[in-house]
């Protein structure tokens, strides 16, 4: 065989264009991962447009995020295999959610020492308040990671040693503690209004004669964290999304220290709300598995069509958003003794409320499973997914156009 130019060689095949270092495109992301950037405009909306705007936005999104994982675990047929070998996982415990919360929220007060069912319920919001702030970190950080794995191969430095740590870092300081703080500030801790008589003070918000003061620490903490970010990142080279992806998690918060407490939720929910719900449409609609029956034939048709999967879950959202959302509108109304009083005997209020805890941990097992990349089937059925280019159905591209280190812990 003669060799061939090189020159004629590269004439005979068209060069191939590196991945993009984002997850769809730049318009995309920043619809959906960028939000951090667009939704402070809701701020300077007058109230009379920006009300309507935000409990559209919740009625919409909210219960459809919850119910996001649970859409790729059984309506997406690469994750069929991930389920059939982890049937313990994705089946045996949500029941076993079930059957305790049942047990600890619909029990008598005389099996559990007196303590009323009430402040069972009041405990019961405090675990998933904190949970959720993990949660959140734990987005955020995942977002970091797959636009880190986006730039493998497209000229960037190989990820250094410390970078996770401090992307993770970032994540739990500045969405986490920071909002804790902010929620303790705003008397936003709904379960305190039922340990107001051991903590010794009501929930109507702590610091609030030094809140200048402590949004002036709290903001100087946000623009170190963001200067670091910006530094640090630009020394090792990272890529132009991950750098817009840190500074709106940082702008944002440093944003909802100044807003009215309702603003603050849209803020830091809704962004969140996106960032679920717009990855769990990108991976659908690029599912490409094909199996026989007519459950996974109905959803495959259902993923083809345009938002197909999207427009589901916001249906859903819409159905079950008074049934789901119990909890919160239960915690809201503790204050109220008239109230509080009417719904301690209400057994169907009391399931209801069980319902709404239980979908919302269910939702923080699946999304750990769901994205659980040290599980080498959890790679196999997500990546594909997470391509930017679409694999055509008889053949499959080579896993380097999606990397993610082995070892990576879940990152939502």
């Amino acid at each position: 065989m003669v060799d061939m130019p090189a020159s004629l060689a590269s004439l005979s095949s068209p060069p191939v264009s590196p991945p993009s270092p984002w997850v769809a495109s730049l318009h995309w992301d920043a619809f959906w991962f960028l939000s951090g950037f667009w939704l402070p405009i809701l701020v300077i909306l007058p109230v009379a447009w920006s009300e309507p705007i935000i409990w559209t936005l919740t009625l919409l999104f909210w219960i459809a995020h919850r119910l996001s994982s649970a859409y790729l675990v059984w309506c997406v047929g690469e994750y069929r295999a991930v389920v059939q070998q982890n049937k313990r996982y994705f089946i045996g415990w949500p029941l076993l959610l079930l059957v305790g919360l049942g047990l600890f929220l619909l029990l008598p007060p005389a099996v559990f020492g007196g303590l009323p069912r009430l402040w069972r319920f009041g405990l019961l919001a405090a675990v998933d308040y904190f949970w959720s702030l993990y949660h959140f970190s734990r987005q955020h950080y995942g977002v970091l990671a797959v636009y880190r794995s986006r730039q493998q191969g497209v000229g960037f430095v190989p990820m250094a040693k410390g970078l996770l740590r401090w992307d993770w870092a970032l994540c739990l300081w500045v969405s986490g503690v920071f909002s804790l703080v902010m929620d303790l500030h705003y008397g936003a801790f709904e379960p305190l209004r039922l340990w107001h008589a051991w903590v010794g003070f009501e929930n109507a918000g702590l610091w609030t004669a030094q809140a200048g003061l402590l949004k002036s620490l709290l903001s100087a903490a946000v623009i170190g964290f963001w200067g670091c970010t910006l530094y640090y990142y630009h020394r090792q080279k990272q890529s132009l999304a991950r750098l817009l992806y840190a500074s709106s998690l940082c702008g944002m918060t440093l944003l909802s220290f100044y807003v009215s407490p309702l603003l603050y939720f849209v803020l830091l929910q809704v962004q969140h709300w996106l960032v679920s719900l717009g990855l769990t449409q990108y991976m659908a609609s690029r599912s490409r598995t094909r199996y026989s029956g007519r459950w996974y034939r109905f959803w495959q048709w259902v993923n083809a069509l345009p938002l197909g999967g999207l427009a589901v879950l916001v249906l859903c959202s819409v159905l079950l958003m008074p049934l789901l959302e119990t909890d919160t509108y239960l915690v809201q109304q503790l204050q109220d003794p008239a109230l509080l009083v009417q719904w301690k005997d209400n057994l169907w209020l009391c399931v209801l409320g069980l319902l709404a805890f239980w979908s919302a941990g269910v939702h923080y097992l699946y999304d750990r499973g769901v994205f659980r990349f040290s599980d080498p089937q959890v790679r196999q059925a997500a990546f594909p997914l997470l391509r930017a280019a679409l694999p055509s159905p008889s053949s499959s591209p080579p896993p380097s156009l999606f990397l993610l280190p082995t070892t990576e812990e879940p990152i939502l």
